[in-house]
């Protein structure tokens, strides 16, 4: 039955057949399989490894969290520290739900300037930016330039934390 397929010039057996096969490179046997060495594979870790953990390399550079609670974290900008006796600091509220503006749209998360009086332990907003997707990712949804009034920072808040992070 066999003899026919193998037979090129006389009856060959069928384990000369499959040494002969294997002698052929790899890559000429299995023509439509491509063949992926080590390195390739290490190169592949690698690239994932910088393109899905990369940006929390950034963003641990870039802002330090002062409060995490279950639904929301709050984060300040070390470089954007300014002043002497009132600081000016941005600060990012980033939910895990979407909160709800009251215009109706929904809110991921916020920036916001803000200063610290250290002498007085006091504190105002001086703008916010809502965000539609969390770490200011997204659509801006609304933003306020109005600066409020001073207030005071109770202690155990967590704008009591972050007055104590930057005044100190």
């Amino acid at each position: 039955m066999f003899q026919n397929f193998f037979q090129k010039g006389g009856n060959y057996p069928l384990f000369y057949f499959y040494r002969s096969f294997m002698k052929i490179p790899l890559h000429n046997r299995l023509p439509n399989i491509q063949i992926i060495t080590s390195k390739q594979i290490l190169h592949f870790f690698i690239v994932s490894f910088f393109v899905f953990c990369g940006n929390s390399f950034a963003l641990s550079k870039k802002w330090e969290e002062f409060h995490s609670k279950n639904s929301v974290k709050m984060f300040f900008e070390p470089k954007s520290v300014e002043g002497k006796s009132i600081k000016k600091v941005i600060v990012i509220i980033n939910f895990n739900k979407p909160q709800i503006a009251s215009d109706g749209k929904k809110v991921k998360s916020i920036r916001m300037i803000q200063n610290y009086d250290c002498t007085t332990s006091r504190f105002r907003l001086r703008s916010a930016i809502n965000y539609s997707n969390e770490m200011l990712k997204g659509a801006e949804v609304s933003r306020g330039n109005e600066v409020t009034p001073w207030r005071r920072v109770p202690k155990s808040t967590p704008y009591g934390k972050l007055m104590n992070k930057i005044c100190n």
